[in-house]
């Protein structure tokens, strides 16, 4: 039923009446209240997503859940976040699953990708790497959905109309973490259903020397904020310094270990052209300008000069190097990136750093650090 005009006028009143206190609250609220107003906020979902993961797991057993490739172009990591995110809840709540290609990826100003050859093999290999199972339900008949965000009414919605109705529902799912968030544990069975990860890993040379991976996320560099954010992905490096000499410390004296470095940031300011076709993925960055992304330099081997040959330092290249390197350190300092993310998920029996002020929240296991 369409509303009228009155009523349209009505709702607009209400919703900027709704704005207005809740920009007050913003504005009034000191930063300690907000944080444990967040916190009881996150503490709630918590306890609401494991009440609602047995009715989920009972009615939604001819749910099928799939990454929406196609919505949203992406780097290497976040894109990876999210399907092994959906896989994850697909376990947690019994489900189906679907697995989907990677189409494209966002290229990054030091990513090894200078040709569409070069990018379509590089896709041939994340999309092997990276299988995940397909996990079918008994349904006859199946009806598609799709979700841009993933939230918890969407789920119990599908799950109920797919018990009422007896068919499946296929939901293709652009961001799942409105869910998956809620219980970052669910990562636990992932690892040993990426056989080709595995083997990859498997194939790889071990050394004797203990490593230590730190991942410096730069982006645009200068502590830049990106566009609806809050603070910068980037972290200084002297956070990383005092995490990696504690390592040290605690090492015997005898044991050999070696400093691996991944990062985006070039020693000395350059500039990047996206490809044509990329443009508007890096048009509402910081530093973009007439089609031209400046990056600014930052020269990190001289405020790590201290550790000698024992530190190496790795720009760019390509992601999945730095994620089979940072997923079998044996510590991983992660950055505010879906890449050192999804690289500390793979991670089984390594110490994992996680970093401040991160907005996807650890595993148990993972050391919170200040």
């Amino acid at each position: 039923m369409e509303l009228n005009q009155s009523q349209r006028y009505d709702r607009n009143v209400f919703k900027k009446l709704g704005d207005s206190v809740q920009m007050i609250f913003k504005n009034t609220l000191s930063d300690k209240t907000k944080i444990r107003l967040l916190s009881a906020k996150y503490s709630s979902f918590v306890g609401l997503e494991i009440l609602f993961c047995p009715f989920i797991s009972f009615l939604g057993k001819n749910l099928v859940l799939s990454y929406n490739a196609n919505q949203k172009i992406d780097g290497t990591g976040a894109q990876l976040q999210r399907i092994l995110s959906i896989y994850a809840l697909s376990c947690r709540y019994k489900m189906g699953f679907k697995k989907s290609q990677i189409g494209s990826v966002a290229i990054h100003p030091l990513d090894n990708i200078n040709s569409d050859q070069e990018l379509n093999s590089y896709l041939d290999e994340l999309n092997e790497l990276f299988q995940l199972p397909e996990k079918e339900t008994n349904a006859t008949s199946n009806t598609d959905t799709f979700i841009v965000s993933l939230r918890f009414r969407n789920l119990a919605l599908a799950a109920l109309k797919s018990y009422i109705f007896r068919k499946q529902i296929t939901l293709h799912v652009v961001t799942p973490y409105g869910v998956s968030d809620y219980h970052p544990d669910s990562y636990r069975s992932i690892t040993n259903n990426l056989f080709h990860w595995k083997n990859e890993i498997d194939s790889c040379q071990v050394n004797s020397k203990k490593k230590i991976s730190v991942h410096y996320r730069s982006g645009v560099g200068g502590m830049a904020i990106q566009k609806g954010e809050k603070f910068p992905r980037e972290i200084r490096i002297d956070y990383f310094i005092n995490i990696v000499d504690s390592i040290i410390q605690s090492l015997d004296k005898e044991v050999d270990f070696e400093i691996l470095i991944f990062t985006d940031a070039p020693s000395q300011n350059i500039q990047y052209i996206p490809p044509d076709n990329q443009t508007l993925l890096w048009s509402t960055s910081p530093g973009f300008a007439a089609g031209i992304m400046n990056v600014k330099g930052n020269d990190l081997a001289s405020s790590l000069k201290k550790y000698g040959d024992r530190c190496s330092i790795h720009i760019g290249g390509n992601p999945l190097t730095a994620i089979k390197f940072m997923s079998e350190s044996d510590y991983l300092i992660m950055g505010r990136s879906s890449l050192s993310y999804v690289a500390a998920i793979l991670n089984k029996e390594g110490v994992i750093y996680y970093p401040p002020k991160f907005w996807h929240p650890p595993m148990s296991h993972w050391k919170i650090s200040q």
